[in-house]
């Protein structure tokens, strides 16, 4: 379910990427599913990866889990916050890397 609400969503933002796994798209984002995340009602259901700037590939990227997540208000707020302005949602923070 969230998987497609973050699909739609990105997609009518013209945000998402191209389902080729070889082409790499610079402001694109891609959605896929994970495994071995959730179980509990404190653990994340939802990982965001930020890679890291042009400039600083070096650096690492950044990965935020989220935990309950569940419906469009949240999906909108992550892509809009997180994926686009690097915000981090306090709320829904449940841990990460690089952070």
């Amino acid at each position: 379910m969230l998987n497609q609400l973050f699909t739609d969503y990105l997609s009518s933002r013209g945000l998402l990427h191209p389902e080729d796994p070889d082409i790499s798209v610079r402001g694109k984002v891609r959605v896929g599913n994970i495994s071995h995340i959730g179980g509990h009602k404190y653990a994340g259901n939802v990982i965001v990866y930020l890679p890291p700037e042009k400039d600083n590939w070096n650096q690492g990227g950044k990965g935020i889990w989220y935990g309950r997540v569940g419906g469009q208000a949240d999906v909108e707020r992550i892509v809009e916050e997180t994926v686009l302005g690097d915000e981090i949602i306090q709320e829904l923070l449940r841990g990460g890397v690089g952070i």
